[in-house]
């Protein structure tokens, strides 16, 4: 897989947004690694884990989609991750939740939200007006005092993955190659976007 994005690339305002056609590939990808590929590998992995903490991956799903936009985009868009704890509006229970947010780097009202781990609803890569996960959900608030901005390169990177015990960059490339096998390959977005 190509790691190195090229720097020849000359891009205007007019195309600064990213296309349609890039933008529905990257949702095809991610939503396919956060809703298939990723409940599987893990369960694989710790079935027992895995089933007490109720399938939940949404940290690791969005660690590694950071990854995978930050390959594909962070040449334009500066990228952040974030969790939260939100409240279901009906039943009042919480749960934490994380997603990735995207801002590009010299048009700030470009920005895009990241999150293929949500159960009850799913949200893809979608442009937005903020960094609100709320302007996506139904049902659910975000207890916004509880929001945190994480390193991720400095906090998720450097430690192991509860459920498998691997390094990150080791789950990355155990994931690449499992992408490659379901013919969705991640390169595929860099490229399209690259042209």
């Amino acid at each position: 897989m190509r790691t190195q994005i090229s720097n020849n690339r000359q891009q205007t305002e007019k195309d600064a947004e990213i296309d349609a056609r890039v933008l529905h590939l990257a949702n095809h990808v991610l939503c396919l690694l956060g809703k298939r590929i990723l409940p599987i590998y893990f369960y694989s992995h710790n079935p027992e884990e895995m089933n007490r903490w109720q399938h939940n991956i949404c940290r690791q799903a969005h660690i590694l989609c950071y990854m995978y936009l930050y390959l594909w985009f962070g040449k334009d868009y500066d990228l952040s991750f974030y969790e939260s704890i939100f409240e279901e509006t009906v039943t009042k229970s919480r749960y934490d939740h994380s997603w990735v947010f995207l801002q590009h780097k010299r048009d700030d009202s470009l920005m895009y939200l990241c999150d293929v781990a949500r159960v009850s609803e799913h949200i893809g890569l979608k442009r937005t007006a903020s960094n609100n996960p709320e302007c996506f959900l139904k049902g659910s608030r975000e207890i916004t005092e509880e929001r945190r901005r994480i390193d991720v390169e400095n906090v998720y990177m450097v430690s192991n993955e509860y459920y498998t015990g691997k390094t990150v960059q080791e789950i990355f490339e155990e994931v690449t190659m499992l992408l490659y096998h379901a013919r969705a390959n991640p390169g595929f977005v860099h490229d399209l976007y690259n042209q």
